[in-house]
């Protein structure tokens, strides 16, 4: 699986495309963040299965960190169980929290507990280069579920924004997959 994560902000509007008279430039409202709602962005998870082509996210109100990471780790692993695959090869970037070392002593530990069991999944992380997206086929995926869910007459809540990513991946995700 390619996995990645990306950041869905509720004032940063992602890049857009649009046509209008020609020689006139066409304005995006830039939106400012009130002070009263604090959440200011939701992350998402994804990851695209080989080789159905499938992908799979999840949701959360905080951003990427080891713990996050890995509780989606556990999603997918229980995926492959339920898929009959005894290894989950996890391809992805070199982002922070793919490397801590606490998220390395999850996988390692996993990995243990599952020696012994006949429908144990074991974890298999590979690291793409650094600065290359382009290797994660799962990268333009975010780019266009962010022009598909953005508007730009209004500002989004994160519940807004949760559902028009689950909107927009429903017919790519699996059936059976539980995001938590």
């Amino acid at each position: 699986m390619y996995e990645d994560e990306s950041w869905f902000s509720r004032y940063a509007m992602p890049r857009l495309r649009s046509h209008g008279p020609r020689g006139k430039r066409t304005r995006i409202p830039k939106r400012e963040a009130p002070k009263s709602q604090p959440q200011k962005a939701v992350a998402v998870y994804g990851a695209l299965t080989i080789p159905e082509k499938h992908i799979c996210i999840q949701c959360v109100d905080e951003q990427p960190r080891s713990e996050t990471t890995w509780r989606f780790l556990g999603s997918l692993v229980d995926y492959a169980r339920r898929n009959h695959r005894r290894w989950l090869v996890v391809i992805w970037d070199n982002a922070g929290f793919h490397t801590s070392k606490r998220l390395t002593e999850w996988i390692r530990r996993h990995n243990r507990a599952q020696s012994g069991r006949s429908d144990g999944v074991r974890i298999v992380p590979y690291r793409l280069p650094t600065r290359s997206p382009w290797l994660n086929p799962i990268e333009p995926h975010w780019l266009h579920c962010k022009r598909a869910a953005y508007s730009v007459a209004i500002t989004p809540t994160p519940e807004e924004i949760k559902r028009s990513v689950y909107r927009y991946f429903e017919t790519k995700r699996p059936t059976g997959f539980q995001a938590a």
